[in-house]
């Protein structure tokens, strides 16, 4: 508080001609936090910006309750002042595109990204200096961390930007529209009793169909399981891209089409992700059981692309265990409190091949890294796209090869 002190006392006796201008600067830094706490990427760049303009923030406050006004206007400090205000949008501007996956495609390499970091903590300090504010200068222990933090996020960045020039440039063409399937599942039973002059069968004459053997890599179980997940989360990224949220992610608002291909169905509860959030229903409301722990802690908070994230984790473990989660707890109440505090399904995999346990084990710690407690903890979309990926690689080469040996 010292440093805030002695700012306020170099710049104090102007603050009555700076107020609007301080009201400027106050905006855009609710703002810029605003963005980093929502944001799906880069978080440790967003999150050291943050530090920076919350230290700022207090100075400026203190400013604002000074009253005293000089005789003439500090020509030199109402320029610097709005010096600190460009620099101020520069940085809202980049957090908006770094922090979203549709704000990727300003730019081709992570080594930009990098240069604009730089470029903007420098003016950010330098501004500082300019105004006083010396407390907001970063110092060195400052700058290791937010080395750290910049190295860290730019090497998952490049792997970002990889996966966004290989494989979600082409979602277009492979998602193609999302509900393409719905329409001729409609045409296709337009009369209960008649089906295209099938004959009626009656439900006695019906048997279930074989299960597969999960430990085939041939005849379905966790190796279609993935492959469905896999079109499951394109879709997904496709729904991020276009800013979009589904808000009701579970197996039931998964369509299947005759090829065994998802598509995403149910679109009652959607909003672009800066739209108005929905609250959980009732209390009899099943959704729940998708619902992250942030949401059930509080119905009125914003529902983000995290809460999104942990919904596509519960449809995972629902998708290959073939079951409802929780479906032992009844009331939603007693679920609400067990998620809450941390509880999840439990995940148990039988005995199987040492290639299907390995595949296993992959879906496994994607579920576990998606739905945990913290939001800010959980894979990003991008990630888990990767992740099936590479599962689904996996089982390719394990196809191939069987087929070899056979």
């Amino acid at each position: 508080m010292v440093d805030i002190k002695e700012a306020v006392c170099l710049a104090g006796d102007v603050a009555g001609s700076f107020v609007p201008l301080i009201d400027v600067a106050t905006t855009t830094i609710k703002k810029i936090i605003e963005i980093c706490e929502a944001a799906d990427y880069n978080q440790n760049i967003c999150d050291v910006l943050t530090v920076r303009v919350k230290i700022t923030s207090a100075a400026l406050e203190s400013l604002r309750r000074r009253k005293q006004k000089r005789k003439e206007n500090d020509k030199v400090f109402h320029d610097a002042f709005h010096k600190f205000i460009y620099v101020l949008e520069e940085i809202k501007k980049f957090t908006t595109k770094i922090s979203k996956i549709h704000g990727f495609k300003k730019y081709t390499t992570a080594i930009s990204v990098k240069e604009n970091f730089i470029r903007l903590t420098d003016e950010y300090d330098k501004a500082m200096n300019d105004l006083h504010f010396t407390m907001a200068v970063a110092n060195d222990e400052q700058r290791r961390i937010e080395k750290e933090a910049l190295e860290e996020d730019i090497v998952e960045f490049e792997e970002y930007l990889k996966t966004m020039n290989k494989k979600v440039d082409n979602i277009d063409g492979k998602v193609d529209n999302i509900l393409d399937g719905v329409q001729y599942i409609q045409n296709c039973i337009t009369d209960k009793a008649v089906l295209h002059g099938a004959k009626k069968i009656d439900s006695i004459d019906l048997v279930s169909p074989p299960r597969p053997n999960p430990d085939d890599v041939r005849s379905g179980g966790v190796p279609d399981v993935v492959r469905i997940a896999l079109n499951i989360c394109r879709g997904l990224v496709f729904l991020q891209r276009a800013e979009i949220l589904h808000h009701d992610l579970k197996c039931e608002n998964i369509l299947m089409t005759r090829t065994l291909e998802p598509k995403i169905y149910k679109f009652d509860s959607a909003r672009y992700d800066y739209g108005k959030t929905t609250t959980v229903g009732n209390k009899s409301d099943d959704t729940v059981r998708w619902l992250a722990p942030e949401k059930l802690s509080n119905p009125n908070t914003r529902y983000t692309t995290q809460c999104e994230i942990f919904s596509f984790s519960m449809l995972l473990w629902e998708l290959v265990f073939e079951k409802v989660p929780y479906k032992s707890m009844e009331k939603v109440e007693m679920i609400r409190e067990h998620v809450i505090k941390g509880g999840r399904e439990i995940i148990r995999f039988g005995k199987s091949t040492p290639e299907i346990s390995e595949l296993q084990e992959g879906y496994r710690r994607i579920i576990c890294d998606s739905w945990k407690h913290n939001p800010h903890e959980r894979l990003s979309f991008l990630k888990i796209l990767d992740m099936l990926e590479e599962l689904h690689s996996s089982i390719s080469c394990l196809d191939r090869n069987h087929n070899k040996t056979n």
